[in-house]
Order: C-alpha cells, then structure tokens, then sequence
C-alpha cells in the first residue's frame, strides 16, 4: 500500500514492540547501551526506515523503570523528526500485556493502515500465529469520521519465521538476489545506535568493508 502509492503522502509511523519479562531477563539487558531499544527496536526502526527513509532528527528518550534496583533501560522510546511529520517507536520489557499490543500504524495523506497486534496465536494451531490489519481512507471518512475502520483483514494463520527463513535459504543457495543491501544494513545500525544515545552520524555515507 505504501509504495504504490494507495496511502499517499505517509506523514506518521507508530511501532511499537512490547514484552513482559522477568527481572532477571529485564537485568540482562544492561549488557547493551541502548537496553530494550537495541534489543527489540531494532525490528522496528527497520520497518520504519523502509517506510519514511533516514529521518532528520532522532531524540532518544530510554529509561528504566526500577532505576532504584535495576541495571538496564528496559523501556525504549524514540522520536523521528521528518520533514512532513513526526514518527516513534516504543519498546517495553515490562509490560503487562506488551505481546498483544504490539502493533504498527501507518499514517498517509490518502489513508491510515493499523497492523494490532503484529502477531498472535492463532486459536486453531499453537505454533502458528495470525494479524490483523484495518484499514481507513479518506473516501471511507467522508460522511462519518467517527468510523472505527473501512475494512479490516486477518490473514491466514502462518509460521512466524517460516517466510523469512526461506527467503534467506534462497538467498544463500543464490536463487534469489537479497533486496537489503550491506549499506542498507550498515545505515539500519548507525541509526539504530543513534536511537540508543550514542552521539553518531547516522546519515554519513562510508564504504563497508
């Protein structure tokens, strides 16, 4: 929807990847600067660089939410100033229900596209899981802009890495070329690090060695 066109202008992304972990795996997390954002923000500022490109600027704001007894920032946040709009990503350890919200919402001049949750199980199987999407556009909010979605999708239950795993299997065996790039994946991790509080140009253009 977003690269032909169907959403318009995309002004807003909203991702946000929450969990509910133990104490001891919210510690674990110390290890990294950037805590739950290097962790689990990483997936989402991907998605959002696929969608909006490099963003102007990046304000970082991770914490910890037992800063008296805990060694780690185990709540992500970020803002991501465009030139047309604002975006952010969220991403919590210690979240009650964090799983089931973790969603993606698309803003566009043309339409708005909201993925909640990402994924959940699906009742028929325990190891395949499904999403649902709505979707609203301006044609739909014409008369009534109260309206809670124009159409709503849920896909068919699938296995949660089964697509990208055989993707990558093909990519190995070279029957299909890999759309990301070493530099795409070069500038994913310089602003991901930028995400995490680390003072570092994020839109400078090295070769990858």
């Amino acid at each position: 929807a977003v690269k032909n066109g169907k959403l318009g202008e995309i002004y807003s992304v909203e991702a946000q990847m929450s969990c509910e972990h133990s104490f001891a795996k919210r510690n674990w997390l110390g290890q990294f600067h950037g805590g739950m954002m290097f962790f689990l923000g990483c997936h989402l500022i991907d998605l959002l660089l696929q969608l909006q490109g490099l963003p102007d600027q990046i304000f970082p704001f991770n914490t910890n939410t037992q800063p008296e007894i805990l060694q780690a920032k185990d709540l992500g946040f970020a803002v991501f100033q465009y030139k047309n709009g604002i975006s952010f990503v969220k991403t919590c350890a210690a979240e009650p229900g964090g799983f089931i919200r973790r969603q993606l919402v698309i803003c566009g001049s043309k339409g708005t596209i909201e993925i909640k949750p990402l994924e959940e199980y699906s009742s028929s199987s325990s190891s395949q899981i499904i999403t649902r999407a709505s979707e609203v556009y301006v044609h739909d909010t014409a008369e009534n802009p109260w309206i809670r979605c124009g159409k709503e999708n849920i896909s068919a239950p699938f296995g949660r890495y089964d697509s990208m795993l055989a993707h990558f299997a093909r990519y190995v065996q070279g029957k299909k070329k890999n759309p990301y790039s070493y530099e795409y994946e070069e500038t994913l991790h310089r602003v991901l690090l930028a995400t995490c509080g680390f003072s570092i140009d994020y839109k400078k253009e090295s070769p990858t060695e």
